[in-house]
């Protein structure tokens, strides 16, 4: 089927009369993507890529699922998604919900009235506590059965105090995760991340319920594509914007109505025989659901205290003096007060300490590390707070404010907690997330952090992490946790967190190609090393922070990272990380075509790691220098250095760098015409970079399996291979193996008597090398270009390009000087 797909995306095209260039206009794609749909004979390099190319093109049911249908990677090579079918992540329905019954039931038939035919998007707007959510929660629970397929809930945090608005590509990092997607496996770009969720619910029945928006672009990428699916949304403003959607306006309880939701939490036997009692709080509770259902749950906190009282002591705090924050109100205030107030001491002390909590949620770790509380007490307090309406459990184990709640907790902890007691609460929790992080990436990389201090352990109960599996779900969770720890650590007093956090999690965040939140955590550890004038934490963070400079193609500024970083090293005493400095060096100076340059800093990071006995520096860089040695020609020596890197890998058990020496070793194989151990060597490779998620380790593998396929004549397996390499290089933003890719995708189709195809790709990647100065894939690409134009019979534009060719590959002192010809 994989054949079919760029036949028919040419076929669609020319019937929609529609040229490349407005194709990508259209679907505010790149000119680059729209070229690669039609020059490669396989799925798009993107999954998302279907589906906006069908919404471009306006396709109707048969002709989308054509597209849908021709897309698809061989069954037994795709990475496998794991289904949706049976997934709930709403958060529970209130059993004393109430009133809106007019509104809910008009949720309930606008769901119905597409009849599954079209998506559905509701939204649901109204002031802050109005009750929004619990709307939307116990509609969305009524529907579940007739959405089999997966109930999904995300808070967008419009209008959480103290943070922004969650970016629509980070939510749907967060729902593609929800729904199974392998986090390599989800692309960088917004427009490809709303393609693949799109796709991946394309022809599924699933709910969506999207809280808390702060506006209609925040909103339009998270819906998904697919008939049969509902969305809905919450929101304090009226998203008109949002095309198709029905809207329903909240305003606050008719006095009926709050009455009645007063009784169901306190009980009618309480309340029948104090109407006018009743009527008085709910009017002193402004008829808003969130201040009655805090003003009940104190009453149902004291039995001895009548309607009456509660009524009276109602009306003393909307007398005392208030400031309420913006758009908060006198009711709120006095229901929070009242609600406060009534907690034993030990829970306002909770309650007011997680105010001060820089990330989402928390769990009872988080808790008992805020409060230094055990964790059996931290449990029961935290339930204690849900059982007063004063926290959310969204999941089971984690719990959550309301936003107005929370601006509250935070005012009341610096209202009452001393300065020192506020830094001390933040340190604990602080000192726990770097600790489990140390301990999470330990056990996710253990010859890594061997390399580095061990991180106290907290006086705090800590998680108990049993595996590798543990590890990685725990930095799943606690993922933007841990960055907003980092970001407040860095605007506060707590600098050497900061720096803790960037050297513990470069690994994790490198292997998982979170790209954008290394640079951001690396340059704020630079900065707090500075502030505390520790050089050599600010050559940790500086080398950290080049490594993400070169993998995304950014090279003269890695460069000038790792020189910074060597300048501070060698005024240390003890020089920790020259090894890692002068290798990245090496790293920097390949990419950008200076071999003799790379290979001398990979002997002196050599030297250095031999020096200290670092076993895994010694090993990686090894590795390396058998790359240089291998791209000038040098193929037995540099058959050796991946078999003397392949020998310490396993020795200190690290897998990526075993897979990575395998993976080169085999490269070397292919070099030197040695095909069947090559494709043995780089299956090897790829089941383990497979096995430790490692995902551009698996598309480098694919792509090396690409070049044995199109040396040995199988131009359609290879094309195959680079394609399925180039979409994880494109989605996971690493430009090396990008260029690569598209020059290996563009030499397959030439071998597979495709020139056409062959000169659109190597043009791609001329630009895409000319951008990032990597000389060799230049050169390649010329290469690549005067074969395509010798196929076609244009001799003049070959001659050109085989010149230049010859005249980089010369420059750089490589063997495909000689080998540059007519062919």
């Amino acid at each position: 089927m994989s054949r079919e797909l760029s036949g028919l995306v040419r076929e669609l095209r020319r019937r929609s009369g529609l040229t490349q260039e407005q194709l990508a206009e259209r679907s505010g794609l790149s000119l680059r993507t729209i070229t690669r749909w039609e020059t490669r004979a396989g799925r798009p390099p993107r999954v998302s890529s279907l589906m906006l190319l069908a919404d471009a093109l306006g396709l109707g049911d048969e002709d989308r699922q054509r597209l849908l249908s021709s897309g698809g990677a061989p069954a037994d090579e795709r990475t496998p998604v794991e289904s949706v079918s049976g997934r709930s992540f709403l958060p529970r329905d209130l059993a004393d919900f109430t009133a809106r019954q007019g509104d809910l039931e008009r949720l309930l038939r606008s769901t119905a009235a597409t009849g599954g035919s079209a998506v559905t998007v509701a939204v649901i707007d109204g002031m802050a506590g109005v009750g929004k959510t619990a709307l939307a929660v116990r509609a969305a629970h009524l529907l579940a059965d007739g959405y089999p397929d997966g109930q999904f809930f995300l808070d967008l945090h419009g209008f959480t105090p103290g943070r922004d608005p969650v970016t629509p590509a980070g939510a749907l990092d967060g729902l593609l995760r929800a729904l199974g997607v392998p986090p390599g496996q989800i692309p960088e770009e917004l427009d490809q991340q709303a393609g693949l969720w799109r796709s991946q619910l394309s022809d599924k029945r699933a709910l969506v319920l999207l809280d808390n928006a702060a506006d209609a672009a925040q909103v339009r990428p998270l819906l998904p594509g697919g008939a049969g699916c509902l969305a809905l949304v919450t929101s304090r403003r009226r998203l008109s914007a949002v095309d198709g959607a029905m809207s329903v306006s909240l305003d606050v309880l008719a006095p009926g109505e709050a009455a009645e939701l007063f009784a169901r939490v306190v009980g009618d036997d309480r309340c029948g025989a104090a109407p006018q009692g009743v009527a008085e709080i709910v009017a002193l509770c402004g008829y808003l659901p969130l201040a009655i259902r805090l003003a009940a749950a104190r009453l149902v906190h004291r039995p001895a205290w009548t309607v009456e009282h509660l009524a009276e002591r109602l009306r003393r705090e909307t007398r005392r003096p208030a400031e309420p924050a913006e758009d908060d109100d006198r009711s709120v205030s006095a229901a929070f007060a009242l609600s406060y107030r009534g907690l034993a001491p030990s829970q306002q002390r909770l309650f007011r300490l997680l105010g001060l909590n820089p990330g989402d949620e928390v769990d009872a770790y988080c808790a008992a590390a805020l409060a230094d509380l055990s964790l059996h007490q931290a449990d029961d307090l935290l339930e204690d707070l849900v059982d007063h309406h004063l926290l959310e459990q969204p999941a089971p184990g984690r719990y959550a404010f309301h936003d107005l709640i929370r601006r509250h907790a935070e005012a009341t902890a610096l209202a009452t907690e001393s300065e020192e007691e506020r830094h001390a609460a933040l340190t604990r929790l602080f000192d726990h997330f770097l600790y489990t992080a140390s301990v999470a990436t330990a056990l996710l990389d253990p010859a890594e952090q061997a390399r580095h201090a061990r991180v106290r352990r907290p006086t705090t109960p800590a998680v108990d992490l049993v595996d590798a599996a543990a590890a990685q779900a725990w930095l799943d969770a606690e993922h933007a946790n841990l960055l907003a720890a980092a970001r407040h650590a860095a605007d506060g007093s707590w600098p050497a967190h900061v720096t803790g956090l960037s050297t513990v999690l470069w690994g994790h965040l490198d292997t998982q190609a979170r790209y954008a939140d290394a640079e951001e955590l690396h340059r704020r550890a630079v900065l707090a090393a500075r502030r505390l004038s520790d050089p050599s934490a600010e050559s940790y963070a500086l080398v950290n922070l080049g490594i993400v400079q070169l993998r995304t193609g950014r090279y003269q500024q890695g460069i000038a990272c790792q020189q910074e970083a060597l300048t501070l090293i060698r005024d240390l005493p003890d020089r920790p990380r020259e090894g890692d400095a002068e290798g990245n060096l090496g790293i920097a100076y390949w990419l950008t075509g200076c071999l003799a340059e790379a290979a001398d800093h990979y002997s002196r990071a050599l030297a250095v790691f031999r020096r200290i006995g670092d076993d895994t520096g010694e090993s990686r860089v090894l590795s390396n220098l058998g790359v240089v040695r291998a791209r000038t020609g040098r193929y037995e020596e540099a058959a050796d250095l991946q078999q003397q890197a392949l020998v310490i890998f396993r020795r200190i058990n690290d897998r990526v760098g075993e897979a990575g020496a395998l993976h080169l070793l085999g490269n070397v194989h292919q070099r030197t015409g040695r095909y069947d151990r090559a494709v043995d060597r780089q299956r090897q490779a790829l089941a383990v970079f497979r096995e430790t998620g490692h995902l551009v380790g698996e598309a480098c593998a694919l792509q090396s399996l690409g070049l044995v396929h199109c040396a040995t004549g199988h131009h359609r397996q290879a094309i195959e291979h680079h394609r399925r390499a180039l979409d994880i290089f494109c989605r996971v933003g690493y430009r090396v193996g990008e260029v690569e890719a598209t020059n290996g995708l563009g030499e397959s189709h030439r071998c597979a008597g495709e020139p056409s195809r062959a000169l659109e790709l190597h043009r791609t990647a001329l630009d895409l090398a000319g951008e990032d100065g990597d000389v060799y894939e230049q050169a390649r690409a010329h290469r690549g270009l005067a074969a395509a134009h010798h196929a076609l019979g244009q001799s003049d534009h070959a001659l050109r390009h085989r010149q230049h060719a010859r005249q980089l590959f010369t420059r750089l002192g490589v063997p495909e000087a000689d080998e540059t010809d007519d062919a």
